[in-house]
């Protein structure tokens, strides 16, 4: 193991030709610039408070007992720094972070007892063993520190997992790429578990996720987001689980807007030939609390007779910490997709061959549990907008215009609107987003010789949910989310 102090770190910098700009600095707790990764906040490695520095370090090792209850790791790369809370101290000649502490006590050979929440192990020699639980000692089967038993994966921490992944760009449908299983559920589609003792999204790194299976991130000890997890939707593609299975209620018309999805609140209609929003057929809304039974991205309305395709579903992800905590100061993004602009199905010139524009995906679903939470970064789960009504210069001539498409979900508190049309066309309704619900699609029009068919709703916003043990609050304190998160929820241990 290579240990790095202040001047090995910083001759390392100088070595790579990396020096230090005036303005890199992380007051704000974010570095932009990727060839000074870290923020180092106190100036503990650098001396200087709030600076964005260099990185040069042996991978996966320990770089420095931060405080006496919080460890530096250096990554996978060798780039930048993990950090990792330590529950029984740090200490740097035994590597990091604590798992047990040996006490001079005497003991009987050979047992296991809670003392309170701490659980003591008496070794085959007499010796005295002692672990701080994060929140307390459970005495069946055999005492042990309490772990968490997941939403959605009740069982996916019973045994321990070993080894650390910096999780990067995913695709749920490889196989190999699940270490931790492939998981199958009852109504909503499998989930792809990556299981690991730790688990980081180290910052710099963009972690697009794709696939038809959801995502669950399950780490043991510790999962650090500082980077970024996307897993939006991506125009008529949906994010990893979304539109499985497609939530839907009510009809739209041949020829009316497609519905937007609905999730954290209700899709926009897609309007009729003759009435904005008068297709009636947006998404419905659901109550994480008590519907939604399975680990999924969010739906997207695919209405009998409305064949313009629905925006993308976002997607579905877990993050799961067994033992300890997960921490997210960076960015995730699990909004919806556009809907496809109304058009000629087969270019013959018949009312039955055109259709009104495809309503917005709605944003995703991001649950996130731990014995600790702690949420510090941006969360994004917006709807996409619908795809604008057709345009024709006359139905008798068979000459229909696509209209445009709508626009993906954004990373913002506003909602995403889509393009301004021709004035005979019905526009999109905007996706909804934390400062406004969901848009109506807006009927069409003729100033002959032109007429202009019906757009499609917006997508609702997603969820976000949060569970933790019971008596454990999690610090919800967000640099901006879109929406809001959910009212926190209770998991079981054990």
């Amino acid at each position: 193991m290579v240990k790095l102090n202040a001047l090995s770190l910083l001759a390392a910098a100088l070595l790579a030709g990396c020096t230090k700009p005036n303005n890199a600095t992380c007051a704000d707790d974010y570095c932009q610039d990727e060839t000074l990764p870290f923020c180092d906040k106190d100036g503990f490695l650098e001396g200087t408070e709030n600076a964005c520095i260099a990185i040069s370090c042996t991978p996966s090792e320990l770089v420095a007992c931060h405080t006496a209850t919080e460890a530096y790791y250096c990554n996978a790369t060798g780039n930048d720094i993990n950090i990792s809370p330590c529950a029984n101290g740090c200490d740097e000649a035994m590597g990091g972070c604590i798992d047990e502490i040996i006490v001079e006590e005497a003991c009987i050979a050979n047992t296991v007892e809670c003392d309170g929440d701490v659980v003591k192990r008496c070794n085959a020699d007499g010796v005295l063993s002692v672990e701080a639980c994060d929140v307390s000692c459970v005495s069946d089967p055999e005492p042990h520190c309490a772990y968490l038993e997941p939403k959605y994966l009740p069982d996916i921490c019973d045994m321990p997992a070993t080894g650390h992944v910096d999780f990067g760009p995913f695709d749920t449908n490889i196989d190999s790429q699940c270490t931790g299983g492939i998981v199958t559920q009852v109504d909503g589609p499998e989930i792809c578990v990556v299981r690991a003792a730790t688990i980081s999204i180290p910052t710099g790194v963009i972690a697009k996720v794709t696939g038809a299976r959801a995502l669950a991130l399950v780490a043991d000890s510790s999962l650090l987001l500082e980077g970024e997890l996307d897993i939006s939707a991506d125009a008529r593609s949906s994010g990893p689980g979304g539109a499985v299975p497609e939530w839907t209620v009510g009809e739209g018309t041949g020829s009316g807007g497609g519905g937007g999805g609905g999730l954290g609140g209700r899709g926009g209609n897609g309007a009729s030939s003759t009435v904005d929003g008068g297709a009636m057929n947006g998404g419905p809304a659901y109550d994480p609390q008590s519907v939604i039974t399975f680990l999924a991205g969010t739906g997207r309305r695919q209405d009998p007779g409305v064949q313009a395709a629905p925006g993308g579903g976002g997607g579905g992800a877990i993050l799961v910490a067994c033992r300890g905590p997960v921490v997210v100061s960076g960015i995730v993004d699990a909004g919806g997709g556009g809907g496809l602009g109304g058009r000629d199905r087969d270019g013959r010139p018949s009312v039955d061959n055109i259709v009104g524009g495809g309503g917005g995906g709605s944003g995703g679903h991001l649950v996130v549990q731990g014995m600790g939470v702690s949420t510090l970064g941006q969360f994004f789960a917006n709807g996409g907008s619908g795809g604008n009504g057709w345009f024709s210069e006359g139905l008798t001539t068979g000459n229909v215009t696509p209209g445009q498409d709508g626009l993906d979900g954004v990373r913002s508190q506003a909602s995403v609107t889509s393009p301004v049309p021709a004035s005979v066309q019905g526009r999109g309704g905007a996706g909804g987003s934390a400062m406004a619900s969901p848009g109506h699609g807006t009927r069409g029009g003729s100033q002959l010789p032109t007429a202009g068919g019906p757009a499609g709703g917006g997508g609702s916003v997603g969820i976000f949910q949060v569970y933790t043990p019971a008596g454990v609050t999690p610090a919800l304190n967000v640099t901006v989310a879109s929406p809001e998160f959910a009212p926190p929820l209770f998991v079981n241990v054990r």
